[in-house]
């Protein structure tokens, strides 16, 4: 009779941060656009535009005259051709401009989709309610310590579903907020709250918040391949984005952790309307099941790769019915929440030998079936040892070879250390 053995892999992550030369303080004058531009820009109405601060520039259309010189103007979307917006320090100048625009909501609704454009970036071939643009951009530009990276950042209304729009001819589907730049030959797609989908060529990419994904393209913004997958992002590259400007209260999250399969565990707090993203790379007909505990509410899903939510609560059990990355997100909507997740990798236990490598310490949890004897043995020619603990870390047998070990269905975990290869079979006998 065969019998199912859950195995969880102790995963410990260290966080890594981009090397940078050290800017100089700002000038007043950005601190001042960072603060001020929501009042000065309080009163911007649908598909309008309010300048922010200097330098932007507002290019109208053929035979139309606008009035677009200082910080608070605004004019209707649809008397521009083209949106501008430059940073020279030197010269006093750090353009930032806010746009409210319906894109795809629906005409009844009183709210709107909220974008800021900043630094160095060029809107243009929009249309009358931005479901369709163009955009370029500088990256890695932020001029000194306080300022962002140059880019347009991106926030929906809430309660108003997911918003669709093409920008550079990338179908974008987004109900949350996002961050977008480009470089010579990249647009990078980053996700600051909820969720995004990025699609080329009927190639879909599901992004997280905490993740970035890179979609190839020319000198001229044309697309010229399919996104990456997600990726977790540099937080330190989107530090200083002006989220304090949006409509809605945000996070800057933390970045997408990579739980390879084999199981993973995680311990941490999210804020309120905060979303954690995990990456689970699977194989066609693995399985896992998935255990949350939570201080509150909570709400955690598991996303395909084709962006089908495929399973969702604080516990469940899923089989993968296709290869690929699968994105498994929590949060709390009302209030901070401090929780463990526990991804278990369920394997079929026939006495069959695995092998591994170490360099260190491995840890691997069981959730063992009572009544049967357990039997683990350990094949070495390098300097490992294996120990047998409970969860308190209280030592119940070590050896290369541990026999009649019998629990009564609960949870203990193996302790491998040392350096080099060994096979691990595990069987009941």
């Amino acid at each position: 009779m065969r019998y199912l053995l859950m195995i969880v892999l102790a995963l410990f992550t260290f966080p890594v941060l981009a090397q940078e030369d050290e800017l100089p303080e700002c000038p007043a004058f950005v601190i001042d656009a960072l603060t001020e531009v929501k009042e000065q820009c309080a009163n911007t109405g649908r598909d309008e535009v309010c300048y922010g601060s200097v330098e932007v520039e507002g290019v109208p259309q053929p035979n139309v005259r606008i009035i677009f010189n200082e910080p608070g103007d605004i004019v209707t979307l649809n008397a521009l051709q083209q949106l501008l917006v430059q940073s020279n320090l030197p010269a006093d100048e750090w353009g930032l401009a806010l746009l409210r625009v319906r894109m795809s909501l629906d005409d009844d609704t009183s709210q709107n989709v909220v974008m800021l454009i900043f630094g160095d970036a060029t809107m243009d071939d929009f249309s009358g309610n931005m479901q369709a643009f163009t955009f370029t951009s500088g990256a890695n530009d932020a001029p000194c310590e306080q300022a962002p990276e140059s880019g347009l950042l991106i926030q929906t209304p809430e309660g108003e579903g997911e918003i669709t729009f093409l920008v550079n001819e990338i179908d974008i589907q987004l109900g949350s907020t996002a961050f977008i730049q480009t470089e010579p030959d990249i647009m990078i797609f980053s996700i600051l709250e909820g969720e995004g989908r990025v699609t080329v060529d009927d190639e879909i990419r599901i992004v997280p918040a905490g993740a970035w994904t890179f979609i190839p393209i020319d000198e001229n913004g044309n697309v010229t391949g399919i996104p990456s997958d997600a990726l977790p992002y540099e937080e330190e590259e989107h530090r200083n984005i002006p989220i304090n400007m949006l409509d809605r209260e945000v996070y800057l999250p933390r970045p997408m952790i990579d739980l390879p399969l084999g199981g993973g565990l995680d311990e941490s707090t999210t804020y309120a309307g905060e979303t954690h993203s995990y990456r689970l790379i699977a194989n066609q007909g693995e399985r896992i099941i998935v255990n949350a505990e939570a201080s509150g509410e909570m709400e955690w899903q598991l996303t395909a790769p084709d962006g089908r939510i495929v399973a969702e609560g604080l516990t469940f059990d899923h089989t993968f019915a296709q290869s690929g990355n699968y994105i498994l997100t929590g949060g709390s909507p009302q209030s901070a929440v401090d929780y463990r997740l526990d991804v278990f990798r369920v394997i079929e236990v026939d006495g069959e030998r695995t092998f591994t490598t170490i360099d260190g310490e491995l840890n691997y949890i069981f959730a063992a079936e009572g009544g049967h004897d357990l039997a683990l043995e350990l094949e070495t020619n390098d300097d490992v040892m294996m120990e047998l603990l409970d969860l308190e870390g209280n030592l119940i047998a070590s050896g290369n070879e541990i026999r009649g070990a019998n629990p009564t269905d609960f949870v203990f975990r193996l302790r491998l250390m040392g350096e080099g290869s060994f096979w691990l079979t595990v069987w009941y006998e």
